[in-house]
């Protein structure tokens, strides 16, 4: 079995010199008896004037399990500071939140002689000061929430001063009563004020996902600032006593309920300020009937049903508007106008979809003619819960579920062949007219040619995309609307040029049982390199920002993994390329 021993015997003297550190900066320490019986180091110091400018002061200091690889958690019981302390457990903001602001070299003595004198001062100043880090502390972080549980709402929601309570509408997924092991959603689809004039609406692509979720009334309240108690019983209290009405209440799987959803305002950055959103669930206790022999007592108190204990839940809100999609990308400006037809959904495409949905754009249309198997699922992004459906439906499920403000259409039957008839040819014109960009991920170089034809007669640019056998490499091709050359061009190229040609495996395919045709191997994780490069280049043609002509991998590593290497090279017209 293996043995992590505690810190202090892992790494001999480290313990003394912390505690010599302190005594030669004039700190008092004594330590916690009962928790050291347990294997935790905590002390109880007091900090003199000379490194707090406040006077005396006591910390009460626990070291992490495996000091001095992370910082030692740091708490002031007797402080109440408006930044940089947590507002219930007192703890002290001394450093950035990222492990990167702590090293391993650093220690108590270090945090108390260079860093508590700037926490005291600045916690307590009323404006943030240019030394500080550059972030925000929102109040809603500090409260402790019901675990797998959510309630959407939308950042652009700020309410007015005028308009301090009225009744949300929310619909609600999951369970009653919450079950810290099972997931609940709540999605606030609207607020109305007072006079049931609706106030904010959740855009309609996210409420469609949510449509057979249970409608529910909450009651909203907008307090003039954050409800400083640490538990949901304490935050409804002081809510109710702000709105001197009692909520809604409903009754979902034989549990009543009451919810509150509270709203405040609070820092989003260390600069701009907005509103904070929690929502209170009250799940009042189960009637519970009287036995028999409580009934016959003759006791007409104990006749009554009696009601079990109420619960509180405190459930975090998660932000889903449009600007909230957005704000962890810096290259989507302008994609929320741009649509692009991909066709093909296999081990590559699936991933193309999924990538392109993240970083934003406005639509995507997607054409394959397959059904998602179980065996894809080594290398395809979806999942069992997709399996029997149509490839092209399920890609399109995917990139709703990774943004629910992409307009996603799928279509399904085989580019190229006769069953779909004139019907393919005029569907193809309508999805080529409003493209502004052509993927192809088929890998079937019959579909490439004709993709890529059609994509130059529409004037819209192309981008091709495949693996080889083993997924020992790959290509990335790109022919802008107005390139004097064409695919076909870069067929020619590759007949002359070996850096255009990625190497593959000369095993021979394989054909899985129940499958019609055989299938190239490679696993996902090789396969991943085409189709995220694929999509890096989609999105500079869609941003106007320069890419490569052809990129061409290689993951040939015969004495084991190794970097993916790729080779660039820029084309031209070849001399007997007849399309115009």
């Amino acid at each position: 079995m293996v043995n992590f021993m505690p810190w202090w015997e892992q790494y001999p003297g480290r313990l003394e010199h912390e505690r010599a550190a302190l005594q030669s900066l004039g700190v008092t320490v004594r330590e916690d008896a009962e928790a050291r019986a347990q294997d935790v180091i905590r002390w109880t110091v007091i900090v003199p004037d000379e490194y707090t400018k406040q006077g005396d002061v006591q910390l009460i200091v626990t070291f992490p399990e495996f000091y001095p690889f992370l910082r030692p958690d740091v708490r002031a019981p007797d402080l109440d500071m408006a930044h940089h302390q947590h507002p219930f457990g007192n703890n002290l903001c001394l450093i950035g939140r990222s492990s990167s602001a702590w090293d391993t070299g650093n220690d108590l003595a270090w945090l108390i002689r260079e860093q508590l004198h700037k926490a005291l001062t600045s916690g307590v100043a009323e404006e943030r000061s240019g030394d500080e880090e550059n972030q925000g502390e929102p109040f809603s972080d500090y409260y402790s929430y019901t675990a797998n549980a959510m309630a959407l709402v939308d950042s652009a929601w700020e309410p007015r001063a005028d308009a301090a309570s009225g009744i949300a509408t929310l619909r609600f997924a999951g369970h009653a009563p919450l079950q810290d092991e099972a997931p609940t959603l709540f999605v606030v689809e609207s607020i109305a004020d007072s006079d049931m004039s609706t106030l904010f609406s959740m855009p309609k692509p996210v409420t469609q996902h949510y449509e057979n979720g249970s409608e529910c009334k909450a009651q909203w309240v907008h307090m003039p600032t954050a409800v400083k108690a640490s538990n949901a019983a304490g935050i409804w209290e002081t809510a109710e006593s702000f709105v001197g009405a009692p909520p809604p209440r409903f009754c979902f799987n034989n549990t009543q309920l009451e919810l509150r959803l509270v709203s405040f305002p609070e820092e989003h950055s260390q600069t701009t300020t907005g509103t904070g959103w929690v929502l209170l669930v009250h799940e009042l206790g189960r009637v519970i009937p009287p036995d028999r022999k409580a009934r016959k007592s003759g006791n007409p108190a104990r006749q009554k049903p009696r009601r079990a204990p109420s619960s509180y839940h405190l459930v975090r809100s998660g932000r889903i508007g449009p600007t909230d999609m957005r704000a962890r990308i810096d290259s989507a400006t302008g994609l929320d106008s741009k649509r692009v037809l991909l066709i093909g959904v296999g081990a590559v495409g699936s991933v193309i979809a999924d990538q392109l949905s993240r970083a934003g754009i406005e639509g995507l249309t997607i054409i394959d003619h397959d059904v998602l198997e179980p065996g894809n699922l080594v290398r395809h992004a979806n999942n069992l819960s997709f399996v029997g459906t149509a490839k092209s439906d399920a890609a399109a499920a995917l990139a709703r579920q990774a943004n629910p403000y992409i307009e996603v259409s799928s279509v399904n039957y085989s580019v190229g062949s006769t069953a779909a008839g004139t019907e393919q040819r005029m569907s193809l014109a309508r999805e080529y007219e409003q493209a502004d960009l052509v993927i192809d991920a088929t890998a079937e170089v019959g579909v490439q040619r004709l993709s890529a034809f059609l994509a130059r007669r529409a004037g819209k640019p192309w981008i091709g995309a495949w693996a080889t056998n083993g997924a020992l490499g790959g290509a990335v091709v790109r022919v802008p609307a107005s390139a004097p050359w064409c695919f076909s061009c870069f067929e020619w190229a590759r007949l002359k040029n070996d850096h255009l040609q990625p190497p593959a495996s000369p095993a021979p395919l394989t054909q899985p049982a129940g499958c019609a045709e055989p299938t190239f191997l490679g696993p996902g994780h090789d396969l991943n390199e085409v189709a995220l490069h694929a999509a890096r280049t989609a999105l500079g043609v869609l941003s106007n920002k320069p890419t490569h002509d052809a990129a061409v991998l290689s993951l040939e590593h015969p004495g084991g993994a190794d970097l993916p290497q790729w080779d660039t090279q820029s084309l031209t017209r070849h001399p007997e390329c007849q399309h115009s």
